[in-house]
């Protein structure tokens, strides 16, 4: 479906033939024991990777400030389609080894280095069905079924809406034709609606009164909650729900 699949797939083959055959290949961006070669900063890693005779992307540069950066991104931003590879953005770092090590780390990231993704690609497809599902708390989350489109390296069927109050706000209705992009790069999300497309067949979605699943009263835990839920404790789409948490 697409490239880190792919990559990922082929590497837990057992049959190194077929692995050989595929023909993949790698950009080394990093030394680890940068120390112990004396090298003070990103810039100099690249050139000594380099030397070694490691592949590193030749599209790697170095900024003097921030507009220089912004318009690096801007430059790729309009010609990413043009390289051999996808790309969802760039890599900003800062170049000094020393700063990097001042500046740490989180558990998650360095901060030394962010992503800066470039604008997510967006797609026009039309909303079949708006199903509502209930979850492990009750809550009723509507999720439409769209007609299936290839975006940014997947198919996408189903995207969810949230909760109702961002129905109304975006005006979604059901057989609507919507604009949709990933968040991220990786969760499906509606932009818009194309109301110039509407033909007058489309189905306005109303807060369900009774759970969808059995049948219940539904409502919100104090006036301020946005969830609308199924307050049946013994629903049991909630209690299938729950334990699928607990397996």
């Amino acid at each position: 479906a697409n490239p880190r699949n792919a990559t990922a797939g082929t590497l837990k083959l057992l049959d190194t033939s077929e692995v050989a055959k595929r023909k993949m290949d790698s950009y080394i961006y990093y030394i680890v024991n940068k120390e112990e070669l004396d090298i003070k900063n990103q810039e100099s890693a690249l050139k000594k990777l380099e030397e070694l005779g490691f592949k590193v992307n030749e599209n790697n540069k170095k900024a003097l400030n921030i507009q220089q950066v912004i318009e690096y991104w801007e430059l790729w931003n309009k010609n990413r389609k043009k390289l051999e590879y996808e790309a969802d953005g760039i890599v900003v770092k800062i170049n000094n080894f020393d700063q990097q090590r001042n500046l740490g780390e989180t558990v998650r990231s360095p901060r030394w280095a962010i992503a800066f993704k470039f604008q997510a690609e967006t797609k026009t497809t039309k909303i079949n069905e708006i199903k509502l599902q209930v979850g492990s708390t009750g809550i009723i989350t509507p999720v439409t079924e769209l007609e299936p489109i290839k975006l940014e390296g997947t198919i996408v069927k189903r995207c969810s809406l949230h909760n109702f109050e961002y129905i109304k706000l975006k005006d979604i209705k059901e057989k609507d034709t919507v604009v949709i992009q990933k968040a991220g790069g990786i969760i499906p999300q509606i932009v818009n609606v194309v109301k110039e497309k509407r033909t007058g067949k489309e189905i306005k979605v109303e807060e369900p009164l009774r759970c969808p699943v059995c049948n219940s009263e539904t409502g919100k835990l104090n006036p301020s909650e946005v969830a609308i839920r199924c307050l049946n404790p013994l629903c049991p789409e909630k209690l299938a729900r729950r334990s699928e948490e607990h397996t």
